[in-house]
C-alpha cells in the first residue's frame, strides 16, 4: 500500500532515509571490522545470521 497522505509520503521517505543511513553505517562498521560499534546497532533480543555464497553461515542472537 502506497502512502496517501502528505504525512504519510514524508513518513515513509524519513523512514527511508533512517533505514539507508543505518545500512550504510552497518557496513561501513563491517569494512573496518569494529564489531562493537555494530553491536550497538542491534537490540538486545536481536538475531543475526550471515550467508555467504548463497550459503547459511553464523548465526548469533542478542549482543553478547
Amino acid at each position: 500500500m502506497s502512502p496517501s497522505t502528505i504525512e504519510q509520503k514524508l513518513q515513509a521517505l524519513e523512514d527511508g532515509a533512517a533505514l539507508k543511513t543505518l545500512v550504510d553505517t552497518f557496513s561501513n562498521l563491517a569494512d573496518t571490522k569494529d564489531v562493537t560499534a555494530q553491536l550497538l546497532l542491534f537490540t538486545e533480543d536481536a538475531t543475526v545470521s550471515s550467508v555467504s555464497s548463497g550459503q547459511p553461515g553464523s548465526s548469533f542472537k542478542g549482543r553478547k
